[in-house]
């Protein structure tokens, strides 16, 4: 008698998906490592700690700790966030006076 079950597809999709996802991340660790092999390349130990002391020294003088973790880019708390220049929403909305004209930009009227 076959004890074994058979699978539902269910299953065999998600066994997929879960694959795809694992190997995915090994490829991007395997750039992250090349990447960072390719940027040392010719660059000795010695060059790089004092250039990291450097920058980290350089961070100190401007204010940072080492207790916050910095922030990349625009995000939340940044005064641009999510907004373009002078406070408008960035988009296809965001670029225009909508107070103004329904046109996403003037245009002269040649009318006499």
């Amino acid at each position: 008698m076959n004890t074994t079950t058979t699978k539902r597809p269910g299953f065999w999709l998600r066994a997929i998906e879960y694959r795809k996802h694992q190997l995915l991340r090994e490829q991007r660790r395997a750039f992250r490592e090349s990447l960072a092999d390719q940027a040392r390349e010719g660059i000795s130990d010695e060059d790089y700690a004092t250039t990291m002391a450097t920058l980290e020294k350089m961070a100190r003088n401007l204010g940072y700790d080492g207790e916050e973790i910095p922030r990349r880019g625009f995000g939340p708390g940044h005064p641009f966030a999510g907004h373009g220049h002078h406070g408008r929403p960035f988009g296809p909305r965001g670029f225009r006076r909508h107070d103004r004209d329904e046109r996403p930009f003037r245009t002269e009227d040649t009318e006499a």
